[in-house]
């Protein structure tokens, strides 16, 4: 069975600061990342510790 997933690579950071979102795809050890026209910054990274 596949399994899905959100990945954020931080080493792929583009010259304004964001990164893009992709989509990861598992199944039988192989791995696949999609792209997304989605973008995130740092600040939307960040786990909120209270």
């Amino acid at each position: 069975m596949a399994t899905v997933g959100i990945k954020i690579h931080k080493h792929h950071k583009k010259a304004d600061g964001t990164y893009n979102v992709k989509i990861r795809i598992a199944h039988k050890g192989e791995k696949k990342y999609i792209d997304t026209p989605h973008f995130v910054v740092d600040k939307q990274l960040k786990l909120n510790l209270r």
